[in-house]
């Protein structure tokens, strides 16, 4: 015999003695160019409770914050959510959409939510920023005033502002031996080394080896970082190696005569070329440390 069974409907009476819990969260959106450099975050919203699953619609801006270049080229939104595990909390990313539109029906589970917001610290590099440096290890090194800047490690638009380090006096100039930044001051010299932005440490010279001129330093194979001081060129090849390398050629006073302030240089084939002008000459040395 043959049963043929539709259109059941069942129903059942009683309670499951279930109850949704409600979770804490928060958003906040960054903004997305057309390079997919991606900008710090918002302010978080409001904090909200639900239930997980239930759908939160997401109202963000349509425009670009006042006195932001339309040049930065911004294209996109990315939303991220905040969610609390054993660890802690943190957003994690849930949609990215266009600029122009304003809203986002967010209906994900926390399971479904994507990676952790990468640029909570990310902030724009400081107006002033000068010198920059690309090091080996991805990270960009600048400096503003009496700050050695490092941007995050292969976002070279990103330059928290707690990978900033202080110097006691302006800098005058960086330069880099490998990964390691030789910062001159208008006092002392800094060394600042590391391969992560986040851990660099800064060490400070005992004897005050100041910077005179920015654009006398270079980088000379197997010297290190040279560059123009108050007592002759100087060359720094890592924390605690630092050398006179005029000591016996010139005398305080003769390498005062030539003006260290006004000096450039250039690097070639391994040779230092240090210009001065002293305001009545002008001249040119050649120095080259294979011939020492």
């Amino acid at each position: 015999v043959e049963n043929l069974f539709d259109n059941i409907l069942a129903r059942a009476g009683g309670s499951t003695g279930y109850t949704p819990t409600n979770l804490a969260t928060s958003y906040v959106y960054t903004f997305v160019n057309d390079l997919g450099q991606e900008s710090a975050p918002s302010l978080p919203s409001s904090t909200i409770l639900r239930p997980d699953g239930v759908s939160v619609t997401v109202t963000t801006a349509t425009a670009i914050p006042s006195g932001i270049s339309a040049d930065y080229g911004i294209a996109t939104k990315r939303i991220y959510r905040a969610v609390t595990g054993s660890s802690g909390t943190a957003y994690q990313f849930v949609a990215e959409i266009p600029l122009a539109t304003a809203s986002y029906l967010d209906v994900l589970t926390d399971a479904e939510l994507g990676e952790v917001l990468p640029s909570e610290l990310w902030a724009l590099p400081p107006d002033d920023l000068e010198g920059i440096l690309a090091l080996p290890n991805g990270v960009m090194a600048g400096f503003s005033k009496n700050q050695l800047c490092l941007s995050a490690q292969n976002h070279p638009h990103a330059w928290p502002v707690e990978y900033r380090l202080n110097t006691d006096t302006d800098i005058v100039g960086i330069g880099n031996v490998d990964t390691t930044v030789v910062i001159c001051t208008e006092s002392f010299l800094y060394v600042a080394s590391g391969n992560d932005p986040a851990a660099y440490s800064m060490a400070k010279s005992e004897v005050p080896y100041a910077g005179s001129s920015k654009r006398s330093i270079t980088y000379l194979t197997g010297v290190g970082v040279a560059y123009a001081g108050p007592d002759g060129l100087m060359a720094v090849a890592g924390v605690g190696q630092v050398r006179n390398l005029t000591e016996t050629v010139f005398t305080r006073d003769q390498w005062q005569a030539l003006n260290p302030s006004s000096m450039r240089a250039v690097a070639h084939n391994d040779i230092y070329w240090l210009f001065y002008d002293t305001g009545a000459v002008k001249g040119c040395y050649a120095i080259d440390m294979k011939a020492t």
